[in-house]
């Protein structure tokens, strides 16, 4: 590998010798250069560059949010005046899935931090006794049935009349069962007020 060495640099390198150091495709380097004629410190016919000055000027000219390796060419990469979708076929519409993915992602991220933060977020245990509260309810409800319409059904004969009371009964037990669990809700949307009045 052929190398001239410069003060205070890391050298002149040729284009192959050159992606080998950058871990880069040698048609991404040609290109680069082609783009920015102005790092090609040789020639045409043998170009040479400044790995630290190449290094600096990608660094500063290359979203690295757009980078990723499509025929050669990272994205972002495309000369002047030139439709990036015709340097990379499909690639815009992949890269534009993937931010709007990503703007997403954080979106979620900063609601949650938010709802931390104001102690909107209710812990998972708190969640599993409300529904076993909630069970007891409606279990309670149904046993107390029995003990109601006991006395009532002991001097029905007919069974539509039998029905109709346990109907009537059934209708009962969950209408009470609703009102506790509206109870329980208008509780805890108290509570989640008074949290997020406190301060942060």
């Amino acid at each position: 590998m052929s190398m001239t060495t410069e003060p205070g640099g890391e050298g002149l390198l040729g284009v192959r010798a050159a992606t080998k150091v950058l871990n880069l495709n040698p048609s991404t380097v040609t290109r680069y250069l082609q783009d920015h004629p102005s790092l090609n410190l040789g020639n045409e016919t043998r170009p040479k560059v400044d790995i630290a000055a190449l290094r600096e000027h990608r660094a500063e000219n290359v979203d690295p949010a757009r980078r990723g390796s499509h025929a050669g060419r990272l994205f972002g990469e495309v000369k002047a005046g030139q439709p990036e979708a015709a340097a990379a076929p499909g690639a815009k519409a992949v890269l534009l899935r993937a931010r709007a993915a990503r703007e997403t992602t954080m979106a979620q991220t900063v609601r949650v931090d938010l709802d931390v933060k104001k102690k909107l977020l209710v812990p998972l245990a708190e969640v599993e006794a409300g529904v076993v509260d909630a069970g007891m309810v409606l279990q309670n409800a149904l046993l107390d049935l029995g003990s109601r319409v006991a006395e009532s059904l002991s001097s029905m004969d007919a069974p539509g009349e039998i029905a109709a009371l346990l109907e009537t009964e059934h209708r009962r037990a969950l209408q009470d069962f609703h009102a506790a669990l509206t109870a329980m809700s208008k509780s805890l949307k108290a509570e989640d007020q008074s949290r997020a009045a406190e301060p942060t």
